[in-house]
């Protein structure tokens, strides 16, 4: 209480002073880039600020040892709670809404460029938790995010980390960053590993709580956008020549991108003959992989694709 008293005591001496001045204070310029981005960044951290609220609905330890109903109901009462649907509208509309300086034109078009299917897939996820169909549900949950994430990821690296200022650990992951080494071939096999972080995470990281059927159907909606990923993410890295020091990393990641293509269309066959031991084998035999590519990658080669592959 103490603390409130002085603080209404200061803010009377501090009105009482401007009353008596006959000054008026002089106003600080405010930078049109720097509002632009502060803008864009209390936008964007709406989405984190619903991701939290979904984690902490969910709490530390999932109720695996819950019946089926019970746990769609503490999964769905989350999602609900998380609004993905009116969070991302409102995002498109906070941003619509922003008077870009000249320096972030084109950034901002990338921003409002998809701005009518975004709204449409909000809306496809909000009948969807109407209906509380959760495989669908993870399907255009992530749709969602991966498009954002995209978009993102997309910007030039100032208007990237300025929209990320509330969440800057992510910034070396999702922006292009001005100290990649390996010249334009790091600059550009580090966009297409950004790219499919961005992609296929959000696919790849399926809802808890699905039952094994629900997880087969969710499989079924995302599994064939998951191997269309690997394919253009290949594609990609195929059309590079690295200079020679990068030769050998270069090698090791798309074999890596290859061998998981491989397990994703393996997943994507199994979920059609509803061979649910094949899919667990599949699912295994990707973590295999991952660590065999984590351990042959040379160390020089990981500052190229930090969020596929640590530092050691």
């Amino acid at each position: 209480m103490a603390r409130i008293r002085l603080s209404l005591l200061l803010f009377a001496l501090v009105f009482a002073a401007a009353a008596c001045s006959s000054t008026e204070p002089e106003e600080t310029p405010v930078d049109p880039e720097e509002a632009y981005l502060s803008a864009l960044s209390d936008a964007i951290k709406l989405s984190g600020e619903a991701t939290d609220r979904f984690e902490q609905l969910l709490g530390p330890v999932f109720p695996t040892f819950a019946t089926d109903d019970q746990q769609n109901f503490v999964i769905l009462n989350a999602l609900r709670e998380e609004d993905v649907p009116g969070v991302a509208t409102r995002i498109i509309d906070q941003i619509a809404a922003l008077d870009p300086p000249e320096a972030f034109l084109a950034d901002h078009a990338i921003l409002t460029g998809n701005d009518d299917d975004g709204r449409r897939r909000a809306d496809a996820l909000r009948a969807a938790l109407d209906e509380g169909d959760l495989p669908k549900l993870h399907l255009l949950r992530a749709e969602l995010i991966a498009e954002g994430g995209s978009d993102i990821a997309a910007l030039s690296p100032r208007a990237c980390a300025g929209a990320l200022a509330h969440a800057p650990e992510a910034v070396p992951l999702m922006c292009e960053r001005s100290d990649i080494p390996g010249g334009d071939y790091g600059r550009e096999v580090s966009r297409i590993f950004r790219s499919h972080g961005v992609e296929f995470v959000p696919r790849a990281n399926l809802l808890q709580g699905l039952t094994d059927e629900q997880l087969m159907e969710a499989l079924t909606y995302v599994q064939p956008e998951i191997v269309a990923t690997f394919d253009r993410t290949i594609e990609r890295l195929s059309a590079i020549t690295p200079p020679e020091e990068y030769a050998v990393g270069h090698q090791v990641m798309l074999e890596f991108f290859t061998q998981q293509r491989s397990t994703a269309f393996a997943i994507d066959r199994a979920v059609a003959e509803g061979d649910g031991d094949a899919v667990q084998r599949e699912f295994a035999r990707s973590q295999d992989n991952a660590r065999t590519a984590a351990e042959r990658l040379p160390d020089d080669y990981r500052p190229l694709a930090p969020r596929l592959f640590p530092p050691r």
